[in-house]
């Protein structure tokens, strides 16, 4: 795989971490046995990321990478570290995975879009943005849904879409709700919603 194959030849590998540790970090050493440099990733809205140390072994022509779970294109902090990178003209290389959500509908074979259906993904801390896609959208996915998760579960049940919870994917400790709707679900979550679904 091109992107283990990336890690391996990398001069120093940088993980996100937060409050709770690393997810990131722990993944990379199932697959490379190599020291970890740690970016602190504050939790919170428009946070900046301190991307010094990523800048100044770069700038010193060192191979490095940076690992982050899920697409780092889609919704990712690591945008924010991509843009900084490539304001001093350095080149990025970024390999994708699989999105959440696709990954979430193969858990039960839930097809995401059928025929000419629309889709919309919306994080769960716009509500405003949510409410306006259940007036439009047959298919919706929230990302992000844990802070709002019981306001993001009424709006959808108002407008009679069928809720489908994906909590801690590829872990140990995953669930999946299709019926029940619990209290609370964590930050590592997504929803799939579908409109005229029994």
């Amino acid at each position: 795989m091109a992107a283990i194959e990336a890690l391996k030849s990398s001069k120093y590998i940088f993980c996100p971490r937060t409050e709770s540790g690393s997810i990131a970090a722990e993944l990379v050493k199932k697959y490379v046995q190599k020291d970890i440099e740690f970016i602190d990733f504050p939790m919170g809205k428009d946070i900046k990321i301190d991307v010094s140390r990523i800048l100044k072994s770069l700038l010193e022509n060192k191979n490095v990478s940076f690992v982050s779970i899920g697409d780092p294109l889609f919704y990712s902090t690591f945008l924010q570290i991509m843009d900084a990178v490539k304001s001093y003209g350095i080149e990025v290389r970024v390999f994708p995975t699989i999105t959440s959500f696709s990954f979430a509908a193969s858990k039960i074979n839930l097809p995401i879009a059928l025929k000419d259906e629309g889709i919309s993904v919306v994080p769960g801390t716009n509500l405003k943005l949510l409410e306006k896609a259940v007036n439009i959208f047959d298919n919706i996915v929230v990302i992000k849904p844990n802070r709002n998760f019981l306001k993001i579960v009424d709006i959808l049940k108002d407008k009679g879409f069928k809720i489908y919870i994906f909590e801690n994917l590829g872990f140990e400790n995953e669930r999946v709700f299709v019926e029940d709707i619990p209290e609370s679900i964590g930050y590592l979550s997504i929803i799939i919603a579908k409109r005229g679904i029994k």
